[in-house]
């Protein structure tokens, strides 16, 4: 058995190796950096798709785990662990610096010469209001309905992956994401 075979075996397990990052193994991070960044990259650009807001806030979050390894909890599911913890960070990043605005594109000032000022205002202001409105209800519904919705559509996991990843049963995951929907259609009606 040569040494890759055994530090694969030693680390191929979740909960083993979150155990040993936990308790200060560098291989054990750096294992886990290896195998969920890109996932993660990924994951963040469906969030929210500002790729030099993704790079910081993915940079960061490993920063923060690193930092306060001691005082994370328990996971033998790692990507899940990580895909709430960066979701989390990156929405928080992006508000933080208003990245959510809308930015004036080179479209947009093509547009100004055909279409008078107000109706641009008008159209930014709507296209602002319903991203306002979808992640206040995003943030309204449970996290754990929030990430089946996540991981159903920006990350294309199906029911029964989603119900492998969070440990519950398929029926569970239909159920959240019914509620998710139900919820978000409830504030939307609401509003209108």
């Amino acid at each position: 058995m040569t040494n890759k075979s055994l530090f694969d075996n030693h680390y191929s397990d979740d909960r083993a190796c979150w155990t040993a990052f936990r308790q200060g193994d560098k291989v054990a991070f750096s294992v886990i950096y290896q195998n969920h960044l890109d996932a993660l990259f990924n994951y963040g650009m469906k969030v929210i798709p500002d790729r030099n807001l993704v790079k910081d806030s993915l940079q960061d979050l490993f920063i923060d785990l690193w930092r306060n390894r001691l005082n994370l909890s328990e996971t033998d599911q790692i990507r899940y662990y990580l895909y709430t913890a960066f979701r989390r960070k990156l929405i928080r990043e992006a508000q933080k610096s208003r990245r959510l605005s809308v930015l004036v594109s080179s479209a947009d000032i093509a547009e100004t010469v055909v279409l008078s000022v107000d109706h641009l205002i008008i159209s930014e202001e709507l296209k602002l209001e319903r991203k306002a409105l979808l992640l206040r209800g995003l943030k309204k519904i449970p996290m754990r309905q929030q990430e089946v919705l996540n991981l159903l559509y920006y990350e294309n996991y199906t029911y029964e992956q989603i119900s492998q990843m969070m440990g519950i049963h398929v029926k569970s995951v239909y159920t959240l994401a019914w509620k998710a929907f139900a919820s978000l259609r409830k504030g939307l009606r609401d509003h209108s």
